[in-house]
């Protein structure tokens, strides 16, 4: 391990606690952004918020979630950013990320996410970036909610190797969150302790931090841990790395405690947190995470008390000491992450493939060699399966829909041939373990892969269940309408689609009776076409003239038409 470097702490004007404020936004959500006409912006609801309740607040932070699956760029965000500033003119903006992954085993590429964050972080003034130090895709593909980091040797020191790289590049400084740690959505791969872990990988790397007393609770609880007890080790924290200070809605439920984001804090975290700040000599903000609030931006009761709460602590508290000195330069020589433990490809297997979970518990996690899987309980594995089935049976994207509403008639002869699962859970469960389902990548920081509607039309295709001349049709109608809404996609456009010049296209049916599918310019084109304008469409216009007894002249209306859909370009 390296000695342990200065936290590069973010500057703040004062030197006061100030109260802070996160939103999760994501996209087309009453508490999220909005597209309308065109124009991104906060939604109705939290605008009127941040006008009733934005002065009340030293900083304010925004969880970055995709808006499509288009290729990233920095300025397709602007137009929303830039609505979320004119709200905030007063206040210390930040950013939550979702997609630097620094739990990743696997050496991932942050740099043109990283670069696009820095854009951001200059037209804005943002001044910290943060995220949960852990799991947020599995080789590629985002899960639904976060894991813990593997606690293992091997996870620890891809952890730093992972936050070295965001620090070194990225414009603001990078704070570690505590990960996330709530029953029935994730669980603990490996047996170190999670405040040493996290310990390690703040100091090592030079890197201020964020604690969510919410996080710590759960992970306490779920190491069996009560009463008192929820409180103890805190000294094993890197509390004097600590800028930052999260509180989100939590709940008991039975037995589990839950880290439920709905806005409603418990008792046990104004505990924690009174426990908290006395250790915490650079603590600046204690943000309130994601309150709710109803269509006129006013604080739902059980937030409001919360809230009232919360502000009346901080306002107790006295300015604190000065922050310590920025390094000037970050360490470089990082150790890279070993690949003794094949831990992504085990925890991918467990997680998507139902058979491989069967075959895990049926040799008893293999004794013969100690593995960080005996850590695991299989029921909280198989609740994040669960999690992941029913996420992929909801997922839609920008001017598209979920699988079954996109794939109507294919579902429909599943249907016909499984009575047993109305519900599809079987289907999804039998498409995860497919290797087609392998090749879907989603994250910027990986490279392109296959979308999910390609891999699931794959999977059909090898599933034998469905007439393939309706999975194809269905597919090809489907992958069009996404490409009319992203033109310049993230992901590999299939083998059927050809682009055009204001978009793309493809032709199904016969060459006798050829249909056109096509996204030209943002507008979708469906319905029969001529053998000759299909062929104009696939050739050069002086070999369809000859392959058609005709001259290239008396093609010139059928190519002029073709031009003013936008099918073929001014000069064809």
């Amino acid at each position: 391990m390296h000695a342990r470097a200065t936290p590069r702490l973010p500057t703040l004007p004062g030197d006061e606690v100030k109260l802070g404020l996160g939103l999760d936004l994501p996209w087309g959500r009453p508490i999220g952004w909005s597209r309308d006409g065109g124009r991104d912006h906060l939604s109705p609801r939290v605008a009127r918020f941040l006008e009733r309740y934005g002065s009340a607040f030293g900083s304010v932070f925004v969880s970055w979630q995709p808006r499509d699956r288009a290729v990233l760029r920095a300025e397709d965000y602007f137009e929303a950013f830039d609505n979320f500033a004119r709200l905030t003119p007063n206040v210390t903006r930040a950013l939550h990320h979702t997609a630097l992954n620094t739990g990743a085993l696997s050496p991932e590429d942050p740099g043109h996410l990283i670069d696009v964050t820095n854009a951001w972080i200059e037209r804005y003034g943002m001044a910290w970036v943060n995220e949960d130090l852990g799991l947020w895709s599995l080789l590629g593909r985002r899960l639904p909610y976060p894991l813990p980091p593997f606690l293992t040797e091997s996870g620890l020191r891809a952890c730093i190797r992972n936050i070295d790289v965001i620090q070194r590049r990225l414009a603001a400084p990078f704070l570690v969150e505590f990960p996330g740690f709530t029953e029935g959505a994730s669980f603990a791969i490996g047996a170190m302790n999670a405040y040493d872990y996290f310990a390690s990988a703040v100091e090592e790397t030079g890197s201020p931090c964020t604690l969510d007393v919410a996080h710590l609770l759960g992970y306490q609880w779920m190491s069996g841990r009560r009463g008192e007890d929820l409180f103890a080790d805190l000294d094993r924290l890197p509390t004097s790395s600590c800028f930052e200070i999260h509180l989100s809605g939590c709940q008991i439920v039975g037995e589990q405690f839950v880290d439920s984001h709905h806005g409603v804090l418990h008792a046990l975290q104004f505990e924690l947190l009174s426990r908290l700040v006395p250790l915490c000599p650079n603590l600046r903000v204690i943000t309130f995470e994601d309150p709710k609030f109803t269509d006129d931006g006013v604080l739902i009761s059980a937030s409001t008390d919360g809230f009232e709460r919360l502000r009346g602590f901080v306002d107790r508290l006295g300015a604190q000491e000065e922050p310590l000195e920025t390094p000037a330069d970050l360490r470089e020589g990082v150790p890279e992450a070993g690949d003794a433990e094949d831990l992504e490809e085990t925890l991918y297997a467990l997680l998507y493939d139902q058979g491989a979970r069967a075959e895990f518990a049926a040799r008893g996690w293999d004794l013969r060699k100690r593995s960080p899987f005996d850590t695991v309980d299989m029921s909280q594995l198989e609740k994040m399966s669960r999690l992941i089935v029913r996420d992929l049976l909801r997922r839609s994207h920008v001017g598209s829909g979920a699988l079954p509403t996109l794939f109507p008639l294919t579902v429909q002869a599943w249907r016909a041939q499984h009575p047993e699962d109305p519900e599809l859970r079987s289907l999804i469960r039998d498409f995860c373990a497919s290797p087609s389902f392998r090749k879907h990548r989603e994250v910027p920081t990986q490279a392109t892969g296959l979308c999910l509607e390609e891999t699931f039309y794959r999977f059909c295709l090898d599933a034998d269940f469905v007439d393939v001349e309706v999975l194809e049709a269905e597919f090809l109608a489907v992958m069009i309408r996404s490409l009319a809404v992203t033109p310049e996609p993230a992901f590999s456009v299939p083998a059927g689609i050809r682009s055009c010049a204001t978009g793309w296209f493809a032709l199904l049916g016969t060459p006798e009776r050829p249909i056109l599918h096509a996204a030209c310019g943002g507008q979708l084109i469906t319905g029969e076409i001529t053998a000759l304008l299909a062929a104009l469409l696939q050739e050069d216009a002086t070999q369809v003239a000859a392959a058609h007894g005709v001259s290239v002249d008396d093609l010139a209306p059928a190519i002029d038409h073709l031009r003013s859909l936008g099918l073929l370009p001014a000069s064809a």
